[in-house]
């Protein structure tokens, strides 16, 4: 498994630097103008994960890379196994440079603070809670994303990279988008019907306990695609 994963990480080493320094760059960008931590983990997770993950298929299919790849010391499992492992290290990726960002920010507001005695943060960015939001807004970006790339994946490992396969992203992407849009739309009603909710979340324990249910639900979501993989890969004639 670790050598398939490494056989996939000389692949996209060179794209995944060049992503972090756009995702550092997007997400300073993104702390000031949202005036949220949340959507910087979002952004950074979504960028690192899905966009680059769901791209490893037409990889596979460049110069016969799939093909050549099973001629070395590898099974087909161990392909599959190391494909999701690199899935998981891209989104950790994603998560450290979002925590990167943050860090970097809460510490020169920290070191202007005992300069000038004034922060140059806007208060949102310390509102009570905002540890909490920006947590469970980036175990449901997980979620969401896995999702995207536990449908496209098998696809990949099954058919190759087809019309349909390269298509597809950008499909789930506008469906993922469109949904975030329509919860936005009925936030209010969703204020008024649950209006504990979010008081409930801004706790330390609610928010845990929304983490721990989101990323137990992610790693269901892998568990299960990376089966599907495995199961449609074996019986794919190269």
């Amino acid at each position: 498994m670790i050598r398939a994963f490494l056989l996939d990480w000389m692949m996209i080493r060179s794209r995944a630097g060049l992503m972090a320094g756009m995702m550092t760059l997007i997400c300073l960008w993104l702390t000031f103008q949202m005036r949220a931590f949340p959507g910087t983990y979002a952004a950074a997770i979504f960028m690192a994960y899905p966009m680059i993950a769901v791209s490893l298929g037409s990889y596979d299919e460049a110069r016969g890379w799939s093909a050549v790849r099973l001629t070395l010391p590898v099974s087909r499992r161990d392909v599959v196994a190391g494909r999701y492992l690199l899935m998981g290290a891209l989104a950790l990726e994603g998560v450290a440079v979002a925590g990167a960002v943050t860090a970097a920010v809460l510490a020169a507001d920290a070191v202007w603070r005992a300069a000038a005695r004034d922060s140059f943060l806007p208060p949102e960015l310390t509102a009570v809670g905002m540890p909490q939001a920006t947590a469970v807004a980036a175990c449901l970006t997980l979620l969401v994303t896995s999702v995207m790339t536990g449908i496209v994946t098998p696809l990949n490992f099954r058919f190759g990279a087809t019309k349909v396969t390269m298509i597809l992203p950008y499909v789930l992407l506008l469906g993922v988008l469109g949904g975030f849009a329509l919860l936005g739309d009925a936030g209010a009603g969703i204020l008024a019907a649950l209006p504990g909710l979010f008081d409930w979340l801004a706790t330390a324990s609610g928010a845990l306990t929304a983490c721990g249910v989101l990323l137990v639900a992610t790693a269901a979501v892998m568990a299960v695609s990376a089966a599907c993989s495995m199961a449609v890969y074996d019986r794919r004639q190269m």
